[in-house]
């Protein structure tokens, strides 16, 4: 889905990012175009002029996003449903508004008769889903499921990758693993899916099965260094202490500051009785940890100084 976004914000402060970032939000995969936001504050005619030298160059069924407007924008889209009541793009739309006027509950509403009354709609099921999932409603996962079950053109397995998020997210494992074999089925070289599995698996503690997803993922991506750790973290649950000792120096050769595999890597080494491996690791950590607390401050330091300076403008 496409959306142009026209408003009188401006660019002096944060709130054209922070609207883009709501849409994001809601709608993960959707792409926004800028058509302008210095439109001079409550100039209707300037906001209308805009669109119209804009309008001819937009793509069919792009979604218009006008600030202020949104009363406007209703009126226009609810006389487009109501001539075609088959059109779900002015139902979607007129959702999309809704929730950029800040009724999300009232756009759930309308999302819901709307697959009511089209129920092979791929693309209502999903924006009901994003909104139920943003109001914590527990009932988006079936959403998610509906859609995914429909003809849909592309973005399948990132469906049901949001299907698996959402039932891990409820500690519904069986549900999580149905979701995403799914995934792995339709996207059996996405190193992401393979890793999202295995997760899973290692909470049910199918310690096998989630070695197997592991070594998938790490085969696609072999420099992903979260993947070897991960590994390794399994082949320690699982005894093999030899074997992880293998799997979690590969992921620190790839990324030094893992924190958590270096832990798991220095008390793997004691166990094995290699105590002097061990202190050098354990020394190794502590200082790894001494630098990211490092930088989590000055980040700290340099956030609050960037707000002290957008105070200073106000």
């Amino acid at each position: 889905m496409l959306i142009a976004f026209a408003s009188d914000y401006g660019h002096a402060d944060e709130f054209v990012g922070v609207c883009k970032a709501v849409m994001l939000g809601l709608a993960p995969d959707v792409r926004i175009i800028d058509l302008g936001h210095d439109i001079p504050a409550h100039n209707v005619r300037a906001g209308a002029l805009i669109l119209v030298r804009a309008v001819q160059y937009l793509p069919d069924g792009m979604v218009l996003a006008v600030a202020k407007a949104h009363d406007a924008s209703l009126a226009s889209l609810r006389e487009a449903a109501r001539m075609n009541l088959r059109d779900e793009r002015s139902r979607i739309a007129i959702a999309d508004v809704l929730v950029a006027s800040g009724k999300p509950d009232v756009a759930r509403e309308n999302l819901r008769q709307t697959v009511r009354e089209l129920p092979e709609s791929a693309e209502a099921q999903w924006q009901l889903g994003r909104i139920e999932q943003a109001l914590g409603d527990a009932t988006a996962v079936k959403s998610f499921e509906r859609a995914a079950t429909r003809p849909v053109v592309a973005g399948l397995a990132r469906l049901y990758a949001i299907v698996g998020q959402a039932y891990h997210a409820q500690f519904d494992l069986d549900g999580a693993v149905a979701a995403y074999r799914q995934r792995v089925a339709i996207a059996p070289n996405d190193r992401a899916a393979h890793f999202d599995l295995a997760e899973v698996y290692r909470a049910q503690d199918k310690l096998d099965q989630a070695l197997v997803e592991y070594l998938a993922a790490a085969l696609i991506d072999p420099a992903n260094a979260n993947t070897f750790g991960m590994i390794g973290q399994v082949e320690v649950a699982a005894g093999r202490d030899e074997q992880a000792v293998v799997m979690l120096r590969r992921a620190i050769a790839l990324n030094e500051g893992l924190l958590e595999v270096r832990d798991a890597l220095s008390r793997v080494l004691l166990r094995l009785g290699r105590t002097e491996e061990s202190q050098q690791e354990l020394r190794a950590y502590e200082a790894a940890q001494a630098k990211a607390m490092e930088e989590q401050r000055r980040q700290f330091r340099d956030n609050q100084q960037k707000i002290d300076e957008v105070l200073k403008t106000k």
